[in-house]
């Protein structure tokens, strides 16, 4: 089971609608994908140099955001698949946008500063991600811009 969130957390955002064995999609389904979830929350985390799993509870709410928005997706998703009606594309905004902060390219690996600072409440952990640029120049060169009156841009 999912250390960020659990089943209640996906149908609190689905009223009127209940989960168990027999329901498509099943509890246990709603529970797989909360897993697979966390899964590809800490592997973008720890691609990004964070350490995981969460254990800030800051963190832990953020997360559970998060995912539990991918859940509701893959839910709403499931039940536009199942009414038949193929131009149905509830839920598909929340799994895509949960797939851009997570995926290979997604935000967490492009920006680990920034979730690394997000996540833990200000504090810039060590990443392990060193970025540098070289110069042409040495340091204490300074180039002044030539610009006069006249020239127009």
């Amino acid at each position: 089971m999912s250390d960020y969130a659990n089943p209640a957390d996906v149908t609190v955002r689905l009223p009127y609608r209940e989960f168990g064995e027999t329901t498509k999609p099943s509890l246990e389904e709603i529970e797989a994908w909360l897993d697979d979830g966390q899964a590809q929350l800490d592997a973008a985390l720890g691609a990004a140099g964070l350490v995981t799993p969460l254990s800030d509870a800051k963190a832990i709410r953020i997360a559970k955001t998060w995912i539990v928005g991918y859940v509701e997706g893959l839910v709403r998703a499931a039940f536009a698949a199942a009414g038949g009606d193929d131009a149905n594309r509830d839920g598909q905004d929340l799994i895509r946008a949960f797939m851009d902060l997570v995926g290979p390219n997604g935000q967490i690996v492009r920006e680990p500063d920034r979730f690394s600072v997000y996540l833990t409440g200000g504090v810039v952990a060590e990443t392990g991600i060193s970025r540098s640029y070289a110069t042409s120049h040495s340091t204490d060169k300074t180039i002044a811009p030539m610009f006069t009156k006249d020239e127009q841009f």
